[in-house]
């Protein structure tokens, strides 16, 4: 196979680093380039899970790091983590990147000490300093790859076609990755199986001045100014890397990415390994006894070399490998891990059939590549071997996906059918046509109706999916868990309005704060114990088209206001009813203001304005004006 194209695509235009060579002075074995931090969110059998910050190092970095001579990449622990966070605190998993002038690689570990320095930077959809790595993606269609996984000693039951029904519903499967997904996100993301053929990139030993040893040419001012000045990523396959040069060029921008830095575009057919979007991939080496993240490079750079890519976001959003069990991790010699993924990144890994088949574990894992952390419960107490007690547990909030996985089949009775808490519901962005938001503080009364999200999108205009209490070091999220279609199968508090909170900080987990059944409270409170506000749910209609009503004020329960109850209005001659139901009869002549609320419809205002007629002895409602925003509309009697 010709040898695939290892310059990183605009590493040379765009990442003005220091590079260290041999010639230098500096240890061979020095970081030479940037590398992207990753939290690896690790989740085990018995309920704890492992959250580590990795690194993904390039190239010659990843060789000294312990890689294969071929390697394009790799993940590698960080011995001096604590240095890091020292120096940055707010670190934004897939997004942050790190040098650190000095470090050593080694052992699939980069060493950092005192004595280095480091320096930040941040891979950002907006930068014009743009890096090769796209950003992971919550909406829009996303070509997902999923990997089958055989060692000599061991393989998955089901075959590929199997993991494929599966993963997304192409046999009799009904409940699947691909249909939770879809309908989780009310079809604000469309999952398509990923594809075995394309065109790829190799090293171009002859290249000069964009033109190749084969006559092929890309104008690449046009295509490094489009790098430059754009906030799009020609380089990403599921949104620009198949659009045509728009100079005329004919070549894609993929094309382009690889001509302009020294390749050749190269096809590749790898219809026959693949099966609906499953790619069947065998390595050499036993399972049981072997460190996974080896499993998992050695898998990786198979896949590069396949699709003759030096990154498979350039051409997959997401990346599901299924590996037969038995491999463990050096560190902690745990063979009894669930699965892991890297958050903000693109890989999830899955450790055996019970993994690889459950929907809630694929949502739960790509739920991490998409930027979410795990949901706890602030409730939740178990006491230790010594009976110490803990609270907030990691994974206790089951009324999401994002808490502890659930390993069951989807041919239960409700199967896995539930999505994600108010906080990750929002962090997602998938409902923000029904969302509503309060700004800190709250200073009068909120008084609304919450839509479950097996509703979608059947929702009324008077009703929210999830509401937003913004606060300076954390926000609340408000959201009824209503267990109907999308969401019949959630684990706990079905059919309560659920209170979630999650602190400002980008890489921050969620804590589930109350479920709240009809007639219950929820008061929040300061870090000094004063009451901000109070979340009171007024009904819950759990039928298929209900949804709850709550009511939001400001301190607590007993700052309650008195919330009107009555159907207010006037009409006859003319009689009027207040909002306490209070009657009465008003027998003049003069225009009068019937409703005023400057914050109706988000703070377009609503105010009602009547015209009475005087007759002899009495009076009536001769017209009617009615204002919200600046539309007026008026309406008279005959």
């Amino acid at each position: 196979r010709p040898q695939k194209l290892t310059q990183n695509c605009l590493l040379d235009h765009f990442w003005h680093v220091p590079v260290y060579q041999d010639s230098t002075g500096v240890q061979a074995n020095a970081q030479k380039l940037p590398c992207t931090l990753f939290i690896r969110q690790t989740d085990y059998t018995d309920g704890t899970d492992g959250s580590d910050w990795e690194c993904k190092v390039s190239a010659k970095d990843a060789q000294n790091a312990g890689a294969s001579a071929t390697a394009n990449s790799a993940m590698v622990e960080i011995d001096g983590i604590d240095l890091v966070l020292a120096a940055k605190p707010d670190l934004q998993s897939g997004v942050t990147t790190l040098f650190a002038e000095g470090a050593t690689l080694s052992d699939r570990t980069l060493t950092i000490t005192a004595s280095n320095t480091l320096s930040f930077d941040e891979i950002s959809s907006s930068s014009t300093r743009r890096k090769r790595r796209k950003l992971s993606t919550t909406t829009g269609n996303l070509e997902v790859l999923v990997v089958r996984v055989t060692t000599n000693d061991g393989s998955l039951t089901k075959d590929a076609a199997g993991i494929s029904d599966d993963m997304f519903g192409t046999g009799t499967d009904l409940v699947n990755f691909k249909s939770q997904t879809e309908a989780c996100s009310n079809n604000a993301v469309t999952i398509t199986p990923g594809t075995g053929s394309g065109i790829g990139c190799i090293s171009d030993a002859g290249y000069a001045a964009g033109t190749t040893t084969t006559g092929e040419t890309a104008d690449c001012n046009w295509f490094e100014n489009q790098m430059e000045g754009s906030a799009r990523d020609e380089c990403s396959s599921a949104v620009y890397g198949d659009l045509v040069d728009v100079n005329g060029s004919g070549r894609t921008a993929r094309q382009a990415c690889c001509v302009c830095n020294g390749g050749t575009p190269q096809s590749y057919n790898n219809d026959a390994m693949m099966t609906d979007g499953v790619i069947d991939i065998s390595v050499n080496v036993n399972a049981n006894g072997l460190n996974r993240f080896d499993l998992e490079d050695l898998v990786h750079n198979e896949l590069e070399d396949l699709f003759y890519v030096t990154d498979l976001g350039d051409r997959f959003d997401n990346v599901l490998m299924c590996v037969p069990e038995g491999t463990f991790r050096a560190s902690d010699n745990s063979v009894g891990w669930i699965a892991y993924a890297y958050v903000g990144g693109l890989l999830s890994v899955y450790n055996g059939d019970d993994q690889c088949n459950d929907p809630s574990t694929h949502l739960h894992e790509v739920g991490h590549n998409w930027g979410l952390e795990h949901a706890s419960d602030n409730n939740d107490c178990i006491d230790d071997v010594l009976g110490n007690g803990y609270c907030n547990i990691e994974y206790g909030d089951m009324t999401g996906v994002m808490g502890y996985s659930r390993g069951q089949y989807d041919e239960a009775i409700f199967g896995n059918k539930y999505c994600f808490n108010g906080a990750h519901s929002w962090q997602l962005g998938w409902y923000t046509a029904y969302d509503h938001e309060i700004a800190d503080p709250l200073t009068t009364a909120y008084v609304g109706k919450l839509a479950g999200v097996g509703k979608l999108p059947n929702v009324g205009t008077d009703e929210s999916v999830v509401l937003k209490l913004a606060y300076s070091i954390q926000d609340y999220y408000v959201m009824y868990n209503h267990a109907i279609g999308a969401n019949e199968g959630t684990v706990e508090g079905p059919n309560t309005v659920t209170v979630t909170s999650k602190e400002t900080v980008a890489q921050s987990k969620t804590f589930l704060l109350a479920e709240l059944q009809a007639g219950d409270w929820f008061t929040a409170q300061s870090s000094t114990g004063v009451p901000l506000f109070t979340i009171y749910v007024t009904a819950i209609d759990d039928s298929a088209t209900g949804s709850a009503d709550i009511e939001v004020f400001p301190g607590a329960f007993a700052d309650r206001p008195e919330v009107p109850t009555g159907t207010p209005g006037s009409n006859g001659d003319p009689h009027f009813k207040t909002w306490k139901n209070e009657h009465y009869e008003y027998h003049g002549q003069c225009d009068m203001i019937l409703v005023k609320d400057p914050d109706f419809a988000d703070g377009l205002g609503l105010e009602i304005q009547i015209r009475t007629k005087l007759v002899r002895y009495w009076s009536y409602i001769k017209s009617v004006a009615i204002r919200i925003g600046n539309d007026i509309l008026e309406v008279e009697g005959s």
